[in-house]
């Protein structure tokens, strides 16, 4: 079982963020500039325009971005089969996260990316 920080790390990964040291040599951190790219709702802090942590377990705000590209990645470029094979109870979760804790839903998040990566290579 992943920790909440790998499993923030692999969410950041599938929307194309990653820890860069750009900001600070040898310390990698998020880049504002990336999160926003991204489609999250960053806004400088005491770090400035970084963060060191992501709080997709804590904020809905950070999370259904993440929520919103799974549901439209399943739409558009899945087919029927592989939607199939993911397809359990937990899919409810993300698509329809209202529903759920916003726990639940960060961990079932972070299992479709990571059957995502496995299945799409």
């Amino acid at each position: 079982m992943k920790t909440t920080e790998e499993n923030n790390q692999l969410i950041a990964e599938f929307l194309g963020v990653i820890k860069s040291d750009r900001l600070y040599k040898d310390h990698p951190t998020y880049v504002g500039e990336d999160l926003q790219k991204a489609g999250l709702p960053f806004k400088s802090g005491i770090m400035g325009n970084c963060m060191h942590e992501l709080p997709f377990e804590t904020d809905w705000n950070w999370l259904m971005p993440v929520v919103k590209k799974i549901d439209s990645y399943a739409n558009e470029e899945m087919t029927f089969a592989e939607f199939d094979d993911y397809r359990t109870s937990n899919w409810k979760m993300i698509h329809n996260p209202s529903k759920y804790s916003i726990n639940d839903v960060h961990k079932q998040v972070a299992q479709f990316i990571q059957w995502h990566n496995e299945n799409k290579s």
